[in-house]
């Protein structure tokens, strides 16, 4: 018989780093998860980039949490996930992996402390703010709300646009493609200073563009 968990997820809880003895797994996994897909990631305007900073990604399929680790390395991060996740992994594991957990969605106030906790300790903050994978490969509508969480936090803001990571492994096929070539692009989009003088329209508008994609085009 299935376990019923009735205790509430506390989304007040500080989300501790990821793990120091982790983080090899997660690269090695990572490396695993790529191998043989020719991936490159190309960077721009990232000299000298350290954390704190937040990174959004574009959100294709599974393999994106494979991109995302090496795109990084060798930094750490705390990534925004869905409660799905914590449940049908454990909150313990996923916790130690940098999860922090909320609902789809929803006014989480809560989670907005929380990103603030991640970033005042000098850690990146990582978010797909698409909240699903591609249905049919291209790129969803972004909330006017992830502009406004930006320049509230006034670190720098960095975009990670992946391509490929659809074609590989559709939501509608789980079945993974060989022979599919991966890619993606970092970069820069607003420093801390830039933040200070723009707009919330202003970073959407930017964000529409770098995280912008159509995988069969």
């Amino acid at each position: 018989m299935k376990k019923i968990i009735t205790k509430p997820f506390d989304r007040d809880k500080i989300p501790p780093r990821q793990a120091w003895w982790g983080m090899p797994v997660v690269w090695i996994w990572s490396l695993y998860a790529t191998f043989g897909t020719h991936l490159k990631i190309h960077k721009e305007n990232t000299k000298g980039l350290k954390p704190p900073f937040i990174l959004l990604g574009s959100h294709h399929a599974f393999n994106d949490f494979c991109v995302t680790p090496l795109a990084i390395f060798p930094h750490r991060a705390n990534y925004v996930s869905e409660l799905e996740g914590f449940k049908n992994y454990g909150e313990w594991p996923y916790r130690q992996v940098g999860c922090l957990g909320t609902r789809k969605f929803v006014n989480d106030i809560a989670l907005v402390r929380n990103i603030k906790n991640v970033l005042n300790r000098g850690d990146i903050l990582v978010m797909y703010p698409e909240a699903r994978y591609a249905n049919v490969g291209t790129s969803s509508e972004l909330p006017v709300s992830v502009g406004k969480l930006v320049k509230l936090m006034g670190v720098p803001l960095v975009t990670l646009n992946m391509h490929g990571n659809y074609l590989q492994q559709p939501i509608w096929n789980h079945k993974i493609r060989k022979g599919v070539r991966l890619e993606a692009q970092m970069k820069v989009l607003f420093t801390s200073e830039e933040l200070k003088t723009a707009s919330v329209d202003e970073i959407n508008n930017a964000l529409k563009e770098a995280l912008s994609y159509d995988e069969y085009k």
